[in-house]
Parts: structure tokens; sequence; C-alpha cells
């Protein structure tokens, strides 16, 4: 499990950031009254800041009964009054009042998902309970009329020393042996997204006994190449036409192996239910063992039958249509860190065979595994 998962805040106390802004939201939730001021409101701002955990711990600590729906996973407005009226009409069993979490509601797309925005608007005039929806961009013009009917509240990027104190706190926590300077790198990397910064620290540490700065500073400086390949994908799964979402496959700047690992790693959040899951997966079994064919027998033709392969399994699928929270996938950290550990051997091989007069090939098989193995000896008797 992800540690930002795993680690995830269970009480109001524990959420890191915008202390003020959910304080407010807080109060608004407190005082709501179905007969004066705003009946719904929006948490916005960018991935990572807290949005969703902060409408369902606000509803722990009050004592709600919390309905949550991913606005973008029903495509119709019939679909949703169905879903949420007897939520906004009734009090439950338990005696709790209702707290309705519309999730990622930018994720509505005014053509496709039919009557879904006209639906929500009227929900918010006519609920007897009170609504909270979340969304990175408020702004989009199709959200106007829910826009005003809303009151806003916006959760800014973390700061960097805010997402450095809870890393220090997960990593002294989990006993992790990390290099000074090397959670700074972490934390400045992340901008603002304390997930990203968790599944950073989760997927480094567990590759290496001891985090050192520099690997840090290596792996993670492909981010930028990283973000392409997230948008890539999102673009793939926005698209409808097989033939459109094959072209932003193509465009994504990975050979055809790691994008059917990526795809493969983030499955589960593309997909909006378990059926579409196994056509999706159906379709990554079939590209994996094309590209295991293609690098057997360097058989490079094959490579635009593995993009056909993967757009079709991802034109076949219902996917999630909002804005879909993508992560490095293990197989792909454990390849960055072969490559780092590789870079690194290299680099010292060609320095050794200066003053031992022979092959890099030598110093990499036999002189290299020989000094780390003293090496390790040392430490652990030193230890003793």
């Amino acid at each position: 499990m992800a540690w930002f998962e795993e680690l995830k805040p269970s009480d109001w106390s524990e959420i890191v950031g915008n202390n003020e802004v959910r304080q407010g939201f807080l109060m608004w939730l407190q005082k709501w009254n179905p007969r004066q001021g705003k009946k719904a409101a929006i948490l916005f701002g960018p991935a990572g800041v807290g949005k969703t955990i902060t409408a369902e711990l606000a509803a722990k600590k009050l004592n709600y009964n919390l309905i949550e729906l991913n606005a973008s996973d029903v495509r119709t407005g019939e679909r949703l009054v169905e879903s949420l009226f007897p939520a906004m009409r009734s009090i439950p069993l338990t005696g709790k009042r209702n707290l309705i979490l519309l999730d990622e509601i930018d994720g509505l797309n005014q053509r496709k998902d039919t009557g879904g925005i006209a639906a929500i608007s009227e929900m918010i005039t006519d609920t007897a309970t009170p609504m909270v929806m979340t969304a990175n961009n408020p702004w989009k013009p199709s959200l106007r009329e829910i826009r005003e009917r809303c009151e806003l509240f916006e959760l800014r990027k973390l700061k960097k020393e805010s997402i450095l104190r809870k890393l220090h706190e997960i990593a002294d926590r989990r006993g992790a042996m990390i290099e000074k300077g090397a959670l700074e790198l972490i934390s400045e990397k992340a901008d603002g997204d304390i997930r990203g910064a968790l599944m950073d620290l989760h997927s480094l540490v567990s590759e290496t006994k001891v985090l050192k700065k520099a690997t840090v500073q290596e792996l993670l400086q492909d981010r930028i190449r990283e973000e392409n390949v997230f948008q890539g994908i999102r673009s793939a799964i926005l698209a409808d036409d097989p033939t459109e979402i094959r072209q932003h496959l193509r465009d994504i700047d990975v050979l055809p192996d790691a994008l059917t690992d990526w795809i493969y790693g983030n499955a589960p959040s593309i997909c909006s239910d378990p059926k579409s899951l196994a056509v999706l997966m159906k379709a990554v079994a079939e590209a994996n063992y094309l590209n295991a064919i293609m690098w057997k027998k360097r058989n490079w033709v094959l490579i635009p039958y593995i993009y056909d392969v993967l757009s079709l399994g991802l034109a076949s699928a219902s996917r999630r249509r909002g804005w879909v929270r993508l992560s490095m996938p293990k197989r792909i950290s454990q390849r960055w860190v072969r490559l780092s550990k590789l870079r690194k051997n290299v680099e010292m091989a060609s320095q050794l065979r200066k003053d031992i007069h022979e092959r890099t090939s030598i110093m990499m098989t036999q002189v290299l595994p020989l000094l780390n193995y003293l090496r390790t000896k040392s430490e652990t008797a030193r230890r003793k």
C-alpha cells in the first residue's frame, strides 16, 4: 500500500497546511442552515493539498454521515439525482445528518455529461442537506452556474517547510536511513503536493538501504518528463475516438514497454469500475507480450501494434472523466534506481581503471563487486 494512503490523516489536527481556510470551511459547515446562506461549498486548489480529506474529516469532526460520489463517474443528470436524492431529503437511521461530497466536479464535460451540471445546480437549490464539492479549477465557464451558488474555499499549494516536516516525521516513524539534504530535495520537487512527496519518498526508500541526496537529485530530475507522461495519459483518457487515443499515446516520449508499465501501474485510477479494469488489464497483458517479443527478436515492426492494443483497451474501458491522480509505477521507479546505480558503477569503474590498467568490463564484473562486499563487511563489523 502506498504511504500516502496508509498514512492518510485520521484526525482534523493531522491535516497539513491551509489551517485558516480549513477552519473557515469547518465554521461554514457547523453553522449550515437550509434557510439562510449558501447551501453548498467548493473546496478548490491543486492536487495533493487535502481537498477531499478536509471534507471527510470535517464530517467526522462534526458527526455527519458522509455520502461521497465522484462527479466525473456519473455521466448524466438523471443518474446524479437518482444517486443523491435520498441523501438530500432523508435523515439516516443513525440520527446523524448527511453531508454530500461530490469529488472532481471540474471533470464534468458539458457536452458529454448530459445534464450533470444543471442537475447539480438544481440539487443545490432543493437540498435539505449540506453539499461540498472539490475541484482543481472551479473557474471553468461551464461551472459558472454552480460556482455562483457556492461558498468558495481555496486551498493553496503547501509550503515546502510543511511538507518537509511531514517527511521527517514519516521517515523517523519508519526508521528509514536518510542522508542529510535528501528530504529537502523531495519536498522542493513536490511543488506543494504532499501526496506526490510521500509517493516519491516511499518509492525511493523501498529501493535503497540508505537514501542519499545524490540519488534523489538524479531520480527526481526527470520530474518534467514524468509530468509530460501524465499529461499524455490524461489526454488519452479524455479522448473517445481510438485513433485520437492512439495519437496521444504515440506523442508520449517514452518507449512502448515503459508506456505499458505506466498504464499498468495506473489502471485502477484510470478505470471507473471492475469490469473496465479487466478490459484494460487484458490489453496491457497483450501489449506486454508484444513488448517481450519485440525486445527478444529485435522486431521493431511490432511497435505500431503495441500502440493499437493499448489505445483499443483504453477506448473499450469506462474511464474516469475528471482529473485522474496518476503516480509513478513501482516498475518504473525500480528501473530508474537500477539505471542510477549502473551509471554510478560505470563512473567509478572508469576512474579505477586508470589506476589499475584493466578493462571497464572487468572492473564492473569483478573489482567493484569485491569492493562493495568488503565495504559492507567493514560497516557491519563497525556497527557491532
